[in-house]
């Protein structure tokens, strides 16, 4: 049996489903913010919780689907290379800021969920 890519499946309209997929624009616009349900396993043990994140970016799943990768708010990333700036200078520490800024940013999002299991709390100002 031949292992088929679900992005490769031809749907009645003639196109494939990543085709169709990627025709569907994201909804929830960056900076919202937004609560998801975050189920744990640990062992035998199932934690479920809620957490409220911002949407930090638009990205795709592999077959086209819309998904949004969530995090802190955008202002505390600027703020902490402000703050971790600041200290550096007086530490006499020098780092690149294209690399504090990149690293900092990629700690900031920290999954991608679909829109489904995203609840709408504050749209961006």
């Amino acid at each position: 049996m031949k292992d088929v890519f679900v992005g490769n499946i031809v749907e009645e309209n003639g196109l494939t489903v990543k085709e169709n997929n990627l025709k569907i624009q994201h909804k929830i616009p960056l900076g919202t913010l937004v609560e998801l349900q975050i189920e744990e396993y640990e062992e035998d043990e199932k934690y479920l919780g809620r957490m409220r994140l911002y949407v930090n970016e638009h990205s795709r799943d592999c077959d086209g689907t819309p998904i949004y990768r969530v995090g802190m708010h955008p202002n505390f990333v600027r703020d902490n290379i402000k703050q971790r700036t600041d200290f550096n200078r007086l530490l006499g520490i020098y780092e690149n800021p294209k690399y504090l800024i990149d690293s900092i940013e990629r700690s900031m999002i920290f999954r991608a969920f679909p829109e489904e299991s995203l609840i709408i709390i504050e749209l961006p100002k």
